[in-house]
């Protein structure tokens, strides 16, 4: 099952590499992510004055992801910003433990560098399974976090995420 999903995905990417990008949204302050029209997703507009708007992305015609990202503050090296945010996850959990299963790393098209972790872990009564990319342009730092729908798996939607991050353009704040 799983390489089956795997091979949908890169059938998938192959198919949205020769796409026409329908519109970009603004994820955080100084991070554009373009949308492929091919893709379907809706963007959620932000439910608070300081807040970024969500893409939703759907699998099979039924929710199976959501994308979101938030500007980093602080100028610290990838090590202590890994430990803080697993930390938070900590505080969150239930348990205060996580499964961190997969990690990797690619670059955007503008050659900015991207890390990214995946995390289980067990809170308000439900499982959440996230995906970190810890992507880094110049001076400006960001999170961006994915979030697969219970059932969705990993192997199908980070492929997608890594996509569109490689196409994302921040710029310089």
């Amino acid at each position: 099952m799983k390489s089956g999903l795997a091979i949908a995905a890169r059938l998938l990417l192959l198919l949205w590499a020769g796409t026409a990008f329908a519109a970009s949204v603004n994820l955080a302050p100084g991070l554009d992510m373009p949308l492929p029209s091919s893709l379907v997703v809706e963007v959620v507009a932000p439910q608070a004055p300081d807040t970024a708007p969500v893409i939703a992305g759907e699998i099979g015609g039924e929710p199976g992801y959501f994308i979101a990202a938030t500007g980093i503050k602080t100028r610290e090296q990838n090590l202590l910003l890994w430990k803080r945010l697993e930390s938070e996850i900590r505080k969150r959990s239930i348990s205060k433990n996580f499964v961190s299963e997969r990690k990797g790393n690619f670059s955007t098209q503008q050659n900015d560098p991207v890390w990214f972790r995946s995390y289980q872990y067990d809170a308000a009564g439900q499982t959440h399974r996230q995906v970190y990319f810890l992507l880094k342009h110049d001076e400006s730092a960001y999170w961006i976090i994915l979030t697969a729908v219970e059932g969705i798996s990993l192997d199908l939607v980070i492929p997608i995420a890594e996509a569109l991050i490689r196409r994302t353009s921040p710029t310089a704040q």
